[in-house]
């Protein structure tokens, strides 16, 4: 889901969809307050363009905002000139998503936190407020080879594209978090088919 703007294509159109898309932050923030119990989610948020730092606050400010209702999924993005003009270099995609997720669940979990990487880096640091429910869970999306790796070591859930999904692989996951000592992942399918809304 591109979260801030789409590259001019160079060759074919863009899905009409993409073109369309609403800040998740803002518009999530509209439906919290209009529900009571109505779970928010973010998926895929492309963290490779978005600065970590700012991200968990925002991501934090709802949660406390919508009484802990956010499950956040995030992706490192197949768009290559997108995640460029973010400044992340396509082929470090995954690297930078990684780093960014810790950084962020340090921010989120520590009184002063702090972070050393290669792609992210600060000292120590306070930020207010603390997701309500933590730690907040995150939701890895994506269907590629090494996605299951990537949910055993910086995720809690899977969330595979359903169009791609090979659901074959979740007793994969399910056995080798049991092996780590890790909590049983959750998988939610991402894709769900659009219904046609008309206006009143």
């Amino acid at each position: 889901m591109p979260l801030d703007h789409t590259p001019y294509p160079r060759g074919g159109k863009v899905p009409r969809q993409y073109l369309r898309t609403l800040d998740p932050f803002v518009a999530l923030t509209a439906v919290a307050a209009a529900t009571e119990t109505l779970l928010l989610g973010v998926g895929a948020c492309q963290i490779t363009q978005r600065d970590p730092i700012v991200t968990a606050k925002r991501v934090a400010t709802l949660n406390r905002l919508s009484a802990g209702r956010v499950l956040f999924g995030v992706g490192a993005d197949w768009n290559r000139a997108e995640v460029e003009h973010h400044g992340t270099p396509f082929e470090r995609r995954f690297g930078v998503m990684r780093e960014r997720v810790e950084a962020m669940r340090e921010l989120w979990t520590r009184d002063v936190a702090s972070y050393s990487g290669r792609y992210v880096s600060f000292g120590p640091s306070w930020q207010s407020p603390n997701p309500l429910r933590y730690p907040l869970l995150v939701y890895v999306g994506g269907n590629g080879e090494q996605v299951l790796d990537r949910v055993l070591c910086y995720g809690d859930h899977w969330m595979p594209n359903r169009e791609r999904a090979d659901e074959t692989r979740i007793p994969d996951l399910r056995r080798r978090a049991e092996e780590t000592g890790k909590e049983r992942p959750e998988v939610t399918f991402f894709g769900a088919d659009l219904d046609r809304v008309t206006p009143r």
